[in-house]
C-alpha cells in the first residue's frame, strides 16, 4: 500500500472563522497555527502547503492568564521601522546629513511626457533597494539612520508630488485629498501644498489621529457596509483601480 502525498495543484484550501472570546491567548495561538500548518487534516505534508485560512474575530477578548498580562509585552513589530518612525528620524536630520545618501525620485524623469506609460505611475521597488544597499553598506548605521531616513523620505515625497502635480494640471483639479496612512506625514502634507497650490488647487489631509493604519481603515470600512447589510463571499478580489463613487471620470484628452 504506497502513502499518498499531495501535490500542491491538488490542495483546497478553506476557511475557518476562529472566535477569540474568552479563548487562551496560549491555547488559541495553538489552535490557529495548527490550522494554517495544514495539520489538522489527514493529508498534512510536511513540503507541501496544506494549510487552511484563517479569521480571528474578538481578538481583543482573548483571555490572558495569571500575571501575563501585566508581566509581558504583545507587539506585532516586524522589527522594521515604520512610518512615524521614519518621519522622526528625517526630522532629527539636516540636509547635510543626507547628502551622502541622496537617492533619484522613482520615476520622474525629464523627458516624461504626457501618454507615456508611466507619466503618472508610481513605484518604490527601486527606492527600497536603494535604501537597503545604503543601510547595508553603512559602517555605523547608529550614525546613518537619520541621513538615510532623510534621503529616503525627500525622494518618495518628490516623486507623489510630481505625479500629483502632473495630475493637476492635466486634469484641471482644484482639490488634492491625501488618504491612507501615508496621510499622516506632516512632511508630505507641507510639501504637497507647496507644489499645487501655485497651481490653483488645495490639498486635504486628515489629523495625524485620523491617518491610521491602511489595513485598520479598510476595517472600518468594511464595518460600515457590514452594518448596512452588505454581504460578499469570500471569493471577493480587490481592486485597486476601482472607482470612487460620486467622482467622475474624465477622458485623457490631453495637456493643458
Amino acid at each position: 500500500m504506497s502513502t499518498y502525498m499531495p501535490k500542491p495543484g491538488e490542495v483546497a484550501a478553506n476557511w475557518h472563522v476562529v472566535d477569540a472570546t474568552g479563548l487562551v491567548l496560549g491555547r488559541l495561538a495553538s489552535k490557529v497555527a495548527t490550522i494554517l500548518q495544514g495539520k489538522h487534516k489527514p493529508t498534512y505534508t510536511p513540503h507541501v502547503d496544506t494549510g487552511d485560512f484563517v479569521i480571528i474575530v474578538n481578538a481583543d477578548k482573548v483571555k490572558v492568564t495569571g500575571r501575563k498580562a501585566e508581566v509581558i509585552e504583545y507587539d506585532t513589530y516586524s522589527r522594521y521601522p515604520g512610518g512615524r518612525h521614519i518621519e522622526r528620524l528625517a526630522g532629527e536630520s539636516s540636509p547635510e546629513e543626507a547628502r551622502p545618501f541622496r537617492f533619484t525620485k522613482p520615476m520622474v524623469r525629464g523627458d516624461q511626457q504626457l501618454g507615456d506609460p508611466d507619466y503618472f505611475d508610481v513605484s518604490f521597488s527601486g527606492l527600497k533597494t536603494a535604501v537597503l544597499h545604503a543601510v547595508r553598506g553603512s559602517d555605523n548605521i547608529e550614525r546613518d539612520a537619520r541621513g538615510i531616513a532623510r534621503a529616503f523620505q525627500d525622494a518618495l515625497i518628490g516623486s507623489l508630488i510630481e505625479k500629483t502635480a502632473r495630475a493637476v494640471q492635466t486634469f484641471d483639479r482644484k482639490r488634492v485629498v491625501l488618504g491612507g496612512g501615508v496621510a499622516c506625514n506632516r512632511a508630505l502634507a507641507a510639501a504637497m501644498r507647496e507644489r499645487v497650490e501655485p497651481l490653483g488647487a488645495s490639498v486635504y489631509a486628515p489629523a495625524p489621529r485620523l491617518a491610521t493604519d491602511n489595513a485598520a481603515m479598510i476595517a472600518r470600512a468594511g464595518l460600515f457596509h457590514f452594518e448596512r447589510g452588505v454581504r460578499d463571499s469570500l471569493g471577493l478580489n480587490a481592486y485597486a483601480s476601482m472607482p470612487i463613487p460620486g467622482m467622475v471620470t474624465e477622458p485623457l484628452v490631453g495637456s493643458r
